[in-house]
């Protein structure tokens, strides 16, 4: 199962890398959402796409999610991003 996410105020995509480099600890980011997914199960070792310019340009794979005790949850994700062959995509 996959994901995506914008990869808002990104000014290039060579910058997708540097800053999930800058986020990553313990070898994987933490992002925050306001849901957990009903299949979260079947999302790890899937991938979050990442979004530039209504083009999808990077995934990332999904390690899992984690509840961070205050109602929302960490999607999980490894900090080295793959670099994919632009397409078209909305938001």
């Amino acid at each position: 199962l996959t994901t995506t996410k914008i990869a808002l105020g990104w000014a290039i995509t060579a910058d997708l890398a540097a800053r999930l480099e800058r986020r990553a600890e313990e070898g994987m980011i933490r992002m925050t959402t306001r849901y957990c997914p009903k299949r979260v199960d079947e999302m790890a070792g899937g991938s979050l796409y990442w979004i530039h310019g209504h083009m999808i340009v990077g995934r990332t794979p999904i390690i899992g999610f984690e509840e961070n005790g205050e109602g929302r949850y960490w999607p999980k994700i490894e900090p080295r991003p793959i670099l994919v062959q632009p397409r078209a995509k909305g938001a």
